[in-house]
């Protein structure tokens, strides 16, 4: 293992050390039938989290980034627990601590895409987060006009491009 790899690993020692150490990383958080509802969380506070730790890797929409569209995952999301507040606290969850046995997308999507890291943060950031995605409408997927197979770039077979 690289000493560059050890560097947050000692930080965090000091932290702990120091009383300021960041919340367990696999904390279990709140049972389901204890948090409070979705109604009770801020989307903004979701959006602001996503554009600073999921939008390197998780694009809204198509073209895919190096994570599935979070549109996709949102709509797993919402087939699997059409409750909203359900959905929202076994999202969170499973940003906590990823497993592919956890996982609402197909064992295919797993398999091209992987399984994200762990992100640890507080409970309240996790669900807004959760709430955030619940909320990306389906038609965030469609594919944006001369991205699709037939479009400028693709190849003269498609039916795009230059000839």
């Amino acid at each position: 293992m690289s000493w560059l790899r050890l560097i947050p690993i000692a930080f965090v020692g000091v932290l702990a050390t120091e009383g300021l150490a960041p919340p367990a990383l696999h904390s279990p958080g709140l049972p389901l039938n204890v948090r409070p509802p979705a109604d009770t969380l801020d989307p903004a506070e979701g959006a602001r989290i996503y554009e600073t730790l999921c939008a390197g890797c998780h694009a809204l929409g198509i073209p895919a980034r190096t994570a599935p569209p979070l549109a996709h995952v949102a709509m797993r999301y919402r087939q699997a627990y059409p409750d909203r507040d359900e959905a929202v606290a076994r999202l969170a969850d499973y940003v906590r601590a990823p497993a592919a046995a956890r996982s609402v997308l197909s064992p295919e999507i797993v398999q091209r895409w992987g399984v994200m890291p762990a992100l640890p943060l507080p409970d309240e950031q996790l669900r807004a987060v959760a709430l955030y995605v619940w909320s990306i409408p389906e038609s965030t997927l469609s594919i944006p006009r001369g991205q699709g197979p037939r479009g400028p770039h693709a190849h003269p077979s498609a039916g795009g491009g230059r000839p």
